[in-house]
């Protein structure tokens, strides 16, 4: 499994894929569903078949420029709000479209003229290449259904799962931003321990998600199951491999999923990260910070690798080290001096170093000592 993926907040918007999304012939989903999320794809990262761009048709709105995106389901706004409402469920196509002329979602901006994107998305690198050929049905119950498909990351040139939930409306299978993040689906020997713990059926009724591990000793799942056309986060438990125990997680807020809409984000579950929970039960902090001296960093060594964020081009740069404790398992954002940056981990901590400083809250020797009684070698 990946550990860090760090990127800075300016580039949080989607990035624009220069290469075609792969979506040969695939016999896991139908061509229908398959035909939407290549709809839910071209609209997340703007490109496809005959999709361009004209640099030379722009508009300004509220200070940002915009070219013109042509092609597909892009050439005029009333093509646009078609394609959402093919593909969106009527609630999360509120989200996307843009239905009066002169209004923008930040990333597209429509008038009576055409569509046009944002360039600052436009002109982002190749982050993301997305293969349909892995679509596959990983959940199917009631009204739901959630597909996973391979996403290849070029920055760490690591491949993982990305998962899309569709919810039937009149008889059509569409996208709905029910999101299921940072976590992959289990594999068979994890998912059958905790389908005999929780005495969940051996069928496609249930999500089990892996959301974290340390090393091959700890791993948290999570568990999310179907009620008609709603998702819930049911369950969320550690499993210590060594006392062949499983331990139930905290979960704060509703277990019903809400959509992506940012007035819903904050009632959205989130499992408390075991460890940041005895260390600072009473904390109001997001994050746990420990700053690690030169001299004390081998102590660590085996806990923990610091991993470098945003290399440094100057040769003999300074890198400070540090231990950073998520409170929930989740992306979560750090303040340094060179801006805000967002990290997703798969471990319930994390060591990073670079050139940049952070604002120390625990001391690393109380990190040292909950390690060494908790962990072991």
């Amino acid at each position: 499994m990946r550990k860090i993926i760090a990127l800075t907040l300016s580039l949080l918007l989607t990035g624009c894929i220069n290469n075609p999304i792969n979506s040969s012939s695939s016999n896991k989903v139908d061509n229908e569903i398959k035909n939407t999320i290549t709809k839910y794809l071209s609209l997340n990262t703007y490109t496809g078949e005959n999709i361009k761009f004209d640099e030379n048709d722009t508009k300004t709105f509220n200070g940002e420029t915009y070219a013109r995106i042509l092609g597909n389901d892009f050439n005029s706004p009333e093509d646009y709000n078609k394609m959402i409402n093919n593909a969106f469920t009527k609630e999360s196509a509120k989200d996307y479209l843009l239905e009066k002329p002169n209004t923008s979602n930040g990333i597209l901006y429509t008038d009576k003229s055409g569509v046009y994107i944002n360039k600052k998305v436009m002109e982002q690198p190749l982050q993301f290449t997305p293969d349909l050929n892995t679509l596959d049905v990983v959940t199917e119950k009631d009204d739901v259904l959630i597909v996973s498909y391979d996403n290849f990351y070029k920055p760490t040139k690591e491949t993982y799962p990305l998962y899309v939930t569709l919810v039937k409306e009149n008889d059509k299978y569409l996208i709905d931003n029910y999101k299921i993040t940072n976590c992959k689906l289990a594999g068979k020997e994890h998912s059958k321990i905790i389908r005999e713990h929780y005495n969940i059926p051996d069928d496609k009724s249930t999500f089990i998600g892996l959301i974290s591990q340390y090393k091959d000793k700890h791993f948290a799942f999570v568990v999310y199951t179907v009620k008609g056309k709603d998702l819930y986060l049911e369950q969320a438990c550690d499993f210590d491999v060594d006392k062949n125990t499983i331990a139930p997680l905290t979960i704060e807020g509703q277990r019903k999923i809400y959509g992506a809409r940012e007035e819903l984000s904050e009632t959205n579950p989130k499992v408390l990260n075991n460890i940041f929970e005895k260390l600072s039960p009473d904390s109001k902090l997001e994050t746990l910070i420990a700053s690690v001296p030169k001299d004390a960093s081998p102590l660590f060594e085996k806990y923990i690798e610091f991993e470098e964020l945003f290399p440094s081009e100057e040769n003999n740069a300074v890198l400070n080290k540090y231990i950073v404790v998520p409170k929930y398992f989740t992306s979560f954002s750090l303040s340094a001096a060179d801006g805000p940056t967002v990290i997703w981990s798969d471990s319930p901590f994390l060591g990073i170093k670079g050139s940049f400083k952070l604002k120390e809250n625990i001391n690393y020797e109380t990190l040292l000592n909950f390690f060494a009684e908790n962990l072991g070698d």
